[in-house]
């Protein structure tokens, strides 16, 4: 609770309940009462040190620990926000205002750039509410949380496919969402990614002549990322790799695939090039496995 020292209790108290009036009545001067009797045993040091404070905070009600939260989230002091928003969680779990806070932990988290916090909050939150009305948000936090922890092409994707599973879930399930458009981007990008890292790992094998392993790599991006900027590429190598193994049927399947599905690709063209060297055309095998990805032409 490291931000106790930035709260003026009795303020925040009075304006509250002024704003919500609940000076009116005998129960609004009792809760005023309260809230004053509080402050004063905070800023008197009745207990010693962070002690008082502590036990000060247990004391004040939910609505004006959210709305100090709510501030410092507003004036972008992220750490204390985020800390604010978990302490209310852990003090009234499964009350409306704790599942909220729960949420904007996670949104301060993320917003103070800790990610695996950010994350993890947004991931206990749809766990916890699966029925709540805002879980496009949390799904998006879990996404550009995750998002933001990606590594490089050949390193590990493990981040890369949490953010595309987070935003799949949101796109699909919240397609009208405000968050469901920027979802969709993040999908796209995404899933180029991956095609992407694959194709970086098949030709580290390509270059060691380890064909094999390459060419199911080549193959993983067509099955799984065919429609993305990395399957013309895959396609090429494919036929080269083909060529190599003397499996020339498939070699000129890819290229034909290439021909009618990816004309504008410069792949297209150094696949031509590539079976013209051998004195081969493209042609399309319907008993080709990759049959199963394309349909012929």
């Amino acid at each position: 609770m490291r931000y106790l020292g930035k709260i003026d209790l009795f303020g925040s108290a009075s304006f509250l309940m002024m704003r919500l009036g609940f000076f009116r009545g005998s129960a609004g001067l009792l809760l005023f009462c309260t809230a004053f009797f509080v402050s004063g045993c905070l800023s008197s040091g009745v207990k010693s040190g962070r002690e008082s404070d502590a036990e000060a905070f247990r004391h004040l009600p939910a609505s004006v620990l959210f709305a100090e939260a709510e501030e410092f989230l507003a004036q972008e002091d992220f750490d204390d926000a985020a800390d604010a928003f978990s302490d209310i969680e852990a003090q009234y779990p499964y009350s409306s205002l704790g599942r909220r806070a729960l949420l904007l932990s996670a949104e301060a988290y993320y917003r103070g750039h800790d990610y695996v916090r950010a994350s993890s909050s947004a991931l206990r939150y749809v766990e916890l509410y699966p029925k709540s009305n805002e879980l496009d948000h949390a799904y998006y936090l879990i996404g550009v949380s995750s998002y933001a922890q990606i590594l490089g092409a050949t390193r590990d994707q493990s981040a890369t496919r949490k953010a595309l599973l987070a935003f799949q879930q949101l796109e699909s399930r919240y397609s009208g969402s405000v968050y469901a458009e920027n979802a969709r981007k993040y999908i796209y990008s995404l899933r180029n990614r991956l095609a992407s890292s694959e194709i970086s790992i098949a030709f580290h094998y390509l270059q060691r002549g380890d064909y094999v392993a390459a060419l199911n790599r080549y193959k993983t991006v067509i099955k799984l990322y065919g429609d993305t900027e990395q399957a013309p590429e895959a396609l090429f190598r494919m036929a080269e790799i083909y060529l190599a193994l003397g499996i020339i049927s498939e070699a000129q399947s890819s290229v034909s695939v290439l021909s009618w599905r990816f004309e504008s690709s410069e792949w297209y063209k150094r696949g031509e090039d590539l079976l013209e060297e051998h004195g081969l055309k493209p042609y399309y095998d319907e008993k080709s496995w990759i049959s199963e990805i394309f349909s012929g032409p």
